[in-house]
């Protein structure tokens, strides 16, 4: 304290600034290590093994639980069209993690336990750490079906967009070197009618193995919400189940506990199948591949079912076992080698044929103008022109109206003429006047003399007129008297007058209109403005998508077509529905479930793309909802499609949509 009052009084405030810096920065980094939860998940690899007969140690802890929260946030609010739906990237590869780190503690507990009267009781003796596990299954079911989807819809958007290729009417450009004829006989030559239509067909073929294998993977997944309930679907918020204290959250019955374990063994098998199937044929090629069946997903080949077992053992690796699946599932649709088979030849459709000239005819007049010195010259000074044109537009209709309307609300007026000048210069000519009046009629009476005086000090030019009228007879003798001059000197100042009180007068109305005359100065460049931002709007469209009809217009046909599948779906289903969709409330033949999901999917990234604000918020909410077949009937999901048809129609192009 001694050596802090001898210091000047800016050295002091320095010393206790830096102190106070110092110490809150300290306390700072205390709160962040005590509040922040750990990057990474290594706590579980330092547990030692729990003693024989005591309780199993939980994966999910709360710290884990946390930096899974704290991961998915973020992963969300970058991925705005995952964030209503079970699956992220970041989820993932933390979900990958945890499973490593937990097998080594698992085994461990596992050679702790009494063997096989803890396997035989298994059901009977389930705990917290099953329960756990069993969610954690759930979940990763969940996250994998929805990450499966997404590849099959990737997957079926390439062999669509080939099946477009052979299938639209074009004017086509073989090479010569092109024989498809060697590598597939059945499909015929490339060149021929027949061949275009068996590549087509095997092609549709293809897209439709693709929507049955979706549809198929959407039932499993209605099924397990719908027996997971608000046990699985509120878990989100705590990233887990339900913590021990928690009695009065929801809790799950051994009957649903057995449920989820058939349906996710059924989801396995399924996966499992798929991922098989794909890595032998491919994407392009499924069509050689046999039909797919819906049934019997949980089922060996005696009839009996195969579910997975009621331990945590069990649970965990059957929960690698479809990661392992969804990756191999991944690896194969990511694959863009199309067959040879399949190779489309090389053409130029008619769209492309009005681009490519204009494209043609610009390269030729270029050449032209390069080779020519007098069109240089003469697209030169067309240049300079039209540089100077517009740096006038511009300095005449933006520059200076938005400079002058910004000094006209920020700055101070300054006029052309002030007051009081004009004032000083009115009161200067009425007492000219005044004098004169009183001199010119000295001899008259007194009464004649004021009437005079003060009609000419209100302005009046009367008695100045009456002099200059009669010296005009005689000018040599007003101009010996001085009148005459001082009647031309009093009415040049009369001008003079009369012209600063207009001046005043129009500077007045200046001010009063100015801010309305630079708003109009403006309109042109706004008119042109708006001329250039719909142009460009249009083109930067055209650059993000190659569909002629605009994205809006595409968002709504895909709306129009969900529609219109869902009220189909209402009725009785068609005679060639190979299989039906089980667990939802309509149930519809597994292809058109897939193609329905595929849309959704569609609609919910064309949505993310191309909306804003509120409309963007709507139509991805509601585009779930068009998924939630297990609570919603084909007829209420075609309702939401029409209600988003409603508001699409109702939008404003420059405030929802760019």
């Amino acid at each position: 304290e001694a050596s802090l009052a001898s210091l000047p009084m800016a050295a002091r405030h320095g010393w206790l600034l830096l102190v106070a810096v110092a110490a809150g920065g300290a306390l700072a980094s205390d709160i962040a290590r005590s509040w922040s939860p750990p990057r990474d998940l290594s706590l579980l690899a330092s547990m030692d093994p729990p003693a024989a007969g005591a309780e199993p140690r939980l994966i999910l802890t709360e710290a884990v639980r946390e930096r899974m929260l704290l991961s998915s946030e973020k992963s969300l609010r970058q991925d705005k069209v995952a964030a209503d739906g079970w699956h992220s990237a970041e989820a993932e590869r933390m979900l990958e993690r945890l499973l490593q780190r937990a097998s080594s503690l698992v085994a461990a507990e596992d050679a702790a336990a009494t063997g096989r009267a803890r396997r035989a009781s298994a059901e009977a003796q389930w705990g917290d750490a099953e329960t756990e596990a069993l969610w954690l299954l759930c979940r990763t079911q969940l996250g994998g079906i929805e990450a499966t989807l997404q590849a099959l819809e990737s997957a079926a958007t390439r062999v669509r967009k080939l099946n477009t290729r052979w299938h639209s009417s074009a004017i086509s450009l073989w090479l010569p070197s092109v024989s498809h004829v060697g590598s597939a006989p059945l499909l015929g030559s490339a060149r021929s009618r027949f061949g275009i239509g068996a590549r087509h067909r095997a092609l549709l073929r293809s897209e439709r193995l693709l929507m049955v294998q979706a549809g198929m993977l959407h039932d499993l997944r209605v099924a397990i919400l719908r027996a997971g309930g608000e046990w699985l679907e509120y878990g989100s918020w705590l990233g887990g189940p339900p913590v021990r204290g928690m009695e009065w959250d929801v809790q799950i019955s051994p009957e649903r506990r057995r449920e989820l374990r058939d349906l996710c063994e059924g989801a396995n098998r399924a996966l499992t199948t798929a991922a098989d199937r794909l890595a032998s044929y491919g994407p392009y090629a499924l069509y050689r591949s046999p039909p797919w069946a819906l049934a019997n997903t949980n089922r060996q080949g005696d009839g009996q079912t195969v579910s997975i077992p009621p331990t945590r053992a069990g649970m965990l690796a059957s929960t690698s076992t479809h990661l392992r699946a969804v990756r191999e599932i991944r690896r194969a649709l990511g694959t863009r080698r199309i067959p040879r088979e399949l190779q489309p030849p090389l053409a130029i459709s008619r769209g492309q044929i009005v681009p490519l000239a204009l494209l043609i005819a610009a390269v030729l007049w270029a050449y032209a103008v390069v080779r020519s010195a007098e069109r240089r010259a003469a697209a030169l000074v067309f240049l300079v022109k039209m540089s100077s044109d517009v740096g006038r537009f511009w300095t005449t209709h933006v520059a200076e109206p938005v400079r002058d309307i910004a000094h006209e609300l920020y700055g101070v007026p300054r006029p052309i003429l002030d007051s009081a000048t004009a004032a000083a210069s009115r009161d200067s000519f009425h007492r000219s006047l005044e004098a004169f009046a009183r001199e010119v009629l000295a001899g008259t009476d007194t009464a004649t003399v004021e009437a005079a005086a003060a009609q000419a000090a209100r302005g009046s030019m009367e008695t100045v007129n009456h002099i200059f009228e009669r010296d005009s007879r005689r000018p040599l003798n007003g101009l010996l008297r001085g009148e005459l001059p001082r009647t031309l000197l009093l009415q040049i100042q009369h001008l003079k007058v009369l012209l600063e009180e207009q001046v005043e007068y129009a500077d007045q109305t200046l001010k009063r209109n100015d801010f309305t005359l630079q708003i109009m100065a403006v309109v042109p460049a706004l008119l042109l403005g708006f001329v250039m931002l719909t142009f460009l709007r249009a083109l930067y469209q055209r650059v993000r998508t190659s569909s002629p009809r605009g994205p809006i217009e595409d968002i709504r046909r895909e709306l129009v077509t969900i529609q219109r599948m869902l009220n189909r779906a209402a009725g009785a289903p068609s005679a060639g529905s190979a299989a039906l969709t089980k667990y939802e409330a309509s149930p519809m033949d597994v292809a058109t479930a897939g193609e329905l999901v595929f849309r959704v999917m569609r609609l919910r990234a064309a949505g993310q793309r191309w909306l804003r604000g509120w409309l963007r918020s709507d139509v991805l909410q509601d585009a779930r909802e068009l998924l939630d077949s297990g609570r919603l009937s084909a007829l209420q999901r075609a309702q939401i499609a029409n209600s988003l048809l409603r508001r699409l129609d109702n939008s404003n192009p420059f405030f929802h949509h760019w």
